[in-house]
């Protein structure tokens, strides 16, 4: 399986100068109504939320994204990618959590689930807020975090990985692929707008569209 950071980053060339036809779908889902197409989709069925741990509505959303993976289709691999744009963080201190919390997906799924959980934790319930990047190394190694996510945001060859990931990221905030956060992209292509879902039953309809999306040939 190609990981999350290595897939965009290859499909980042195409991904802006893609000619999209301008044959619509056929109803329920519309483009440009329930999804926009950023890019060409992957070969991978995948639903990405791109968060931050400094964002509240991220930190909602979590149990709602923990339901989609109970939800979704077995096929539709759900994946986290952390951002570094948020304005009332330092760039330096995002960053490197970002570094940690990649890590810890690339260790173990289910490590990196609980890595994620605890920082949302420890930023939004114990208003922890590191200020620089020895302030995050400082009280994680305090913590008794799984050594295996330390190790592994230590490595260069995943540091550079992630920063080719980084800058792709900012060439999607650049094109207005991504407006925020969160945001819901399903294989690498199509950005959900959540904003039309169907407010009778919003979750059940989500469920649809990614699912529908992720079908899209």
């Amino acid at each position: 399986m190609v990981s999350i950071l290595k897939r965009v980053a290859l499909g980042a060339a195409i991904s802006f100068t893609v000619s999209f036809s301008a044959f619509a779908d056929q109803a329920p889902y519309q483009e440009g109504v329930h999804y926009t197409q950023i890019g060409v989709p992957s070969k991978e069925d995948t639903l990405t939320e791109y968060y931050s741990v400094f964002c509240p509505a991220c930190y909602r959303f979590t149990p709602l994204m923990d339901k989609l993976e109970a939800s979704l289709p077995k096929n539709i691999n759900v994946e986290y990618a952390h951002v570094n744009f948020m304005k009332h963080a330092p760039v330096d201190v995002q960053r490197e959590l970002t570094f940690l919390l990649h890590a810890g997906f690339a260790v173990d799924r289910e490590e990196g689930k609980t890595f994620q959980s605890w920082v949302f934790d420890k930023i939004h319930n114990e208003k922890w807020r590191p200020e620089t990047t020895d302030a995050i190394w400082l009280f994680i190694n305090q913590s008794g975090v799984d050594k295996r996510i330390l190790e592994k945001a230590n490595n260069p060859e995943f540091r550079d990985e992630v920063e080719r990931y980084l800058n792709t990221l900012m060439a999607m905030v650049n094109a207005d692929s991504i407006l925020g956060t969160p945001t819901l992209i399903v294989s690498d292509a199509y950005r959900v707008e959540v904003g039309a879902l169907n407010k009778n039953d919003p979750f059940g309809d989500l469920v649809n569209l990614i699912t529908h999306l992720a079908n899209k040939e």
